[in-house]
């Protein structure tokens, strides 16, 4: 494997690496205007991105050798730093998440309650229809 070869999936690695952290910025910033599509396409947003720097984690770790972990230090460091990071913003965003996505489900579960409740207040018809009783 070439030298540059290996630098290049280093730099599209850490690309993905700030898609991420720009991604969980976003939602950051705009999680408390969210609403529940909008909360569900970002959670699958990051799943996908995450798909993404998974395959190319494996790519990476095919490529790297013995003999060119040395010219990577750079983008070793620059890389160590930025996981970090997205390491501690997960920590404080994923409960976040979870709590909004929690709350939207309770949200549901309490209008399911209330639909099933009203169709108790329906009047039922027999599509039959009904029988004369004319014994009295």
């Amino acid at each position: 494997m070439a030298m540059t070869d290996v630098r290049q999936t280093m730099e599209d690695s850490l690309a993905l690496y700030r898609q991420l952290k720009c991604a969980m910025d976003m939602i950051e910033r705009k999680l408390p205007l969210l609403d529940v599509a909008a909360t569900v396409r970002a959670t699958g947003e990051l799943e996908r991105l995450h798909e993404r720097i998974l395959g190319m984690d494996r790519k990476l770790l095919q490529e790297i050798r013995p003999e060119n972990v040395h010219a990577l230090e750079g983008q070793m460091e620059i890389r160590r730093s930025l996981l970090t990071e997205i390491l501690e913003q997960n920590r404080t965003l994923l409960p976040k998440l979870k709590s909004r996505l929690a709350g939207y489900r309770n949200e549901l579960l309490k209008i399911r309650s209330g639909i099933t409740s009203m169709r108790g207040y329906q009047h039922k018809m027999n599509p039959r229809g009904g029988r004369i009783n004319t014994v009295n």
